[in-house]
């Protein structure tokens, strides 16, 4: 990649300087280490120009470094080279912000999802509008076997991002078949991280941020109505995948798919209550549901029924932030 100084070219994904930033001052050297290439670079500090590329081994699997490029390279997959899908999907988590992605110049999408559970109620979830409206990222984590993708479900597979590259960041193709392969494979090959609000065996705590988290999941699998409860919906191991829901069934502005709770510990911290908040965004699609208990308090009816506590609301949050992610700690 072209150096900072414009003297040249390094090694395909240099990250930072060897030795700690330090130069070699007395042979007038700079060190970089590529991550893409596995390799490093010497560059000669006066000219700035590399000099020579040594390759070292890399223990991490084929298809990690193979497909993390199509991740992380700003200069492969964007037009002026200061984009990639890790600007906004960090380290292929999320960057707890929320975008606006819609299209003015889009068409609308046909819809070609599992609708309310196939119920035969009045509203169906109709195509997909192209002005989407404010959507909060998404971690990239765990996406294997999770299909239908994004808040919406509009997205059934990878290949239905190969215009991202172009489209968003400035690409002048879409990513090949074979590169979203790569890609797919690398994503496959990460798994989500645990979640520290249970125990190192996996058990649940006695209490999650004020609330019982044991007594949380009878709530969560019970419910209170006779033929739905919160795990109808959000069905184990990852919380979600039960197709999408109507604006009718969900009291919001456009049909939503049931989003994986894997990632719900991840979104805490937000509390409109608070000055002292250390998360711009709650949770919801549009990150407008303040805290879990907060965002609870407005879709918990249909699940528990409307006599739920704050006790029952605090409760069943503590189950969802203790989600199990299905990775131990070490």
């Amino acid at each position: 990649r072209p150096s900072p100084r414009g003297g040249g070219r390094v090694g395909c994904g240099n990250c930072r300087l060897a030795r700690h930033g330090r130069l070699d001052a007395a042979r007038g050297r700079v060190y970089t280490l590529n991550r893409f290439a596995s390799s490093v670079s010497v560059v000669e500090e006066a000219a700035f120009t590399q000099i020579a590329e040594i390759a070292f081994f890399d223990p991490l699997p084929f298809e990690v470094t193979r497909g993390r490029k199509f991740l992380y390279d700003s200069h492969l997959t964007s037009g002026l080279g200061q984009a990639s899908c890790a600007s906004c999907h960090i380290d292929a988590r999320t960057d707890f912000l929320v975008w606006d992605m819609g299209s003015p110049d889009g068409s609308m999408g046909e819809f070609n999802q599992v609708c309310n559970l196939e119920l035969a109620l009045a509203d169906d979830c109709g195509p997909w509008h192209p002005m989407k409206g404010p959507m909060a990222s998404q971690t990239l984590l765990g996406l294997a076997g999770n299909e239908p993708f994004h808040w919406r479900g509009d997205r059934a597979y990878i290949a239905n991002f190969a215009h991202l590259a172009r489209t968003l960041q400035g690409m002048e193709r879409d990513l090949t078949e074979t590169e979203l392969k790569h890609l797919d494979d690398y994503l496959t090959a990460i798994s989500m991280t645990p979640n520290p609000n249970r125990h190192r065996d996996g058990s649940l705590q006695a209490t999650v941020e004020g609330g019982d988290p044991m007594r949380g999941e009878q709530l969560f699998r019970r419910g209170g109505r006779a033929f739905i409860a919160c795990a109808t919906c959000h069905a184990s191991p990852v919380g979600g995948g039960a197709g999408v829901f109507s604006t009718g069934v969900l009291a919001d502005t456009q049909p939503l798919a049931v989003p994986d709770l894997r990632q719900a510990f991840m979104k805490s911290g937000f509390d409109r209550a608070s000055q002292a908040n250390n998360r711009g965004f709650g949770y919801g699609h549009d990150g407008g549901g303040g805290s879990l208990v907060e965002f609870l308090g407005t879709h918990i009816r249909a699940a528990i029924g409307t006599g739920a506590t704050e006790v029952d609301r605090r409760d069943l949050a503590a189950f969802v932030l203790s989600w199990n992610t299905g990775m131990h700690p070490a």
